[in-house]
């Protein structure tokens, strides 16, 4: 078995860095109870002074699209007749929509005051 990699090379210096490829989650616990998945990106972390795992910040622009479009799709999802005699079809849908509207909600709370660029995750 072989896990697939790169390697990265500065272009100012001869520094090099075999980067192994690997799915990492992180899951962010806010003070209100919410928990949200999130990922991770590589870069260079200063306190550690070598490449890394770092948290990945959301754009805030997008993910507040996305809130809007789920938004937009829950209004064409009208209950009615149908949903009574497809056992509630469509209202799991709305729950589902429900579901993720609420996580989308949990990182705008959690970056949108944010200053800091991301963190490393090792150190």
């Amino acid at each position: 078995m072989s896990i697939s990699s790169d390697l990265i090379s500065c272009s100012g210096c001869d520094f090099e860095y075999p980067l192994h490829y690997h799915p990492v989650s992180c899951h962010y616990h806010l003070p209100n109870g919410k928990v949200f998945l999130h990922y991770r990106q590589t870069g260079w972390c200063y306190s550690c002074d070598g490449v890394r795992d770092l948290e990945a910040l959301p754009n805030l622009q997008l993910v507040r699209a996305q809130i809007a479009s789920l938004q937009d799709a829950k209004l064409l999802i009208r209950p009615g007749l149908w949903d009574r005699i497809i056992t509630g079809l469509k209202s799991q849908r709305l729950q589902e929509i429900d579901s993720e509207i609420d996580s989308l909600r949990a990182q705008v709370v959690a970056f949108e005051n944010r200053v800091s660029g991301p963190r490393c995750l090792v150190w």
